[in-house]
């Protein structure tokens, strides 16, 4: 695995697990504390988010716009309803690969903008109207950026 610097996601308890394993495999980014240091739109994204290690198929097909190739088992970030979505078929930022700690926030903030926002291909009904109603809700106290780093390490 190479060496990200001094956050490195290589060194996260989560990317260990990931690395004992040839094949891709997923954890949840939401946790049970969420709520207490989170707004709801941020809860609801957790949500629809997991850590997954990069498989075969992510290697080979997520180069497009991107300065680095994806490594095999690469920790990456990914629509939890697109999933299981062949990765050509999946929506248009679904998936993204931070190359640090504190680039997780960031990630998860693209992948509302330019996949969950602009409607997810596999969203049940439910879920657009949940969603609809927390973002007119506009409630944005949190500690954003500094929990979802605290809560990956």
């Amino acid at each position: 695995y190479m060496n990200l610097g001094r956050s490195s996601l290589a060194q996260l308890p989560l990317a260990q697990m990931m690395q004992t394993s040839n094949t891709s495999r997923s954890m949840a980014i939401s946790t049970p504390h969420d709520p207490e240091s989170l707004s709801e739109l941020q809860c609801f994204l957790r949500a629809q988010i997991e850590y997954f290690s990069a498989g075969d198929e992510d290697v080979s097909s997520h180069t497009r716009g991107r300065n680095k190739n994806i490594s095999l088992r690469q920790v990456g970030v990914r629509c939890i309803h697109c999933k299981r979505l062949p990765v050509t078929a999946r929506g248009p930022g679904s998936v993204y690969f931070p190359s640090t700690i504190e680039c997780i926030y960031q990630a998860g903030q693209n992948l509302h903008i330019y996949h969950i926002k602009k409607g997810c291909p596999t969203f049940s009904t439910e879920l657009k109207e949940w969603y609809k109603q927390v973002t007119a809700r506009k409630s944005y106290v949190g500690r954003g950026r500094e929990y979802w780093t605290e809560s990956a390490r």
